[in-house]
């Protein structure tokens, strides 16, 4: 009696310690761990492009501010730079550290001959979409009794400017990458800005290549405007790129 007692309880305690494994088993198989989601940032900038004039001889600062975001979420760790001696960053305010902020954009034309200039602002944020983000800077200097692009037009009649085709130096070429390197993909990426300096001039059909393959940029790009590009071109070698165009008015 006592040993059916003791296996009748045994049994019992099996059929206890079963349930309960099913039942913890049960709960673990309901419920799935919930990883964490990546999200990758977006850089954005605004404005996308300043413009600044002044007159020649003038030694006081302009400024302006751009605001960088980040429109996708995540962390967006950003700095910022230049390419030419008169601008000048500031860090303004961080509105959100680590993500968003203000920057203020100093331009300095002491001493600056009249004419026009382009330079280029670039943030960037590693591992965001969208950088480097490029952010032209136009400046005119103006000379006394010029026009609104700082040129005395009294000294070249307007009709023999518009008959002649401009020459090379109508055009600002900023490439972020001045030699391609090969890669696995057989391609790389190339970025920078191309401005078209003429007054009355038209390029069309901008395009970058290398020896191997080339890259459209803009089929036509109007005076005084600029275009900043970022294209994927093959190339299977370390090598130049180069610039090519044809000058037409419409």
């Amino acid at each position: 009696m006592n040993g059916g007692k003791l296996v009748r309880c045994f049994a019992l305690s099996g059929v206890v310690v079963a349930l309960f494994c099913f039942a913890c088993c049960g709960s673990a198989a309901q419920v799935s761990p919930t990883l964490p989601e990546i999200v990758q940032p977006c850089l954005i900038c605004r404005p996308d492009r300043l413009e600044f004039v002044v007159q020649q001889g003038q030694t006081s600062t302009l400024e302006a501010t751009i605001n960088i975001l980040s429109m996708c979420g995540g962390v967006l760790n950003w700095s910022v730079s230049d390419n030419v001696p008169w601008i000048d960053e500031q860090y303004q305010a961080v509105t959100d550290k680590g993500k968003n902020g203000v920057v203020r954009i100093i331009v300095d034309p002491s001493g600056m001959a009249g004419g026009e200039y382009t330079g280029i602002v670039t943030v960037t944020a590693e591992g965001a979409l969208g950088s480097p983000y490029h952010i032209p800077v136009f400046l005119t200097v103006s000379q006394p009794g010029a026009g609104r692009f700082g040129q005395d037009k009294s000294a070249v009649p307007e009709s023999v400017a518009l008959a002649l085709p401009p020459a090379d130096s109508a055009v600002v070429w900023k490439n972020q990458n001045d030699l391609v390197q090969y890669a696995s993909t057989s391609s790389c990426v190339v970025s920078g800005s191309i401005t078209n300096t003429d007054k009355w001039w038209y390029m069309k059909d901008v395009t970058i290549s290398a020896s191997t393959g080339s890259a459209l940029i803009i089929t036509t790009l109007p005076p005084g405007e600029t275009v900043i590009y970022s294209r994927f071109i093959p190339c299977f070698k370390r090598e130049n790129v180069k610039l090519t165009y044809n000058w037409f008015k419409p």
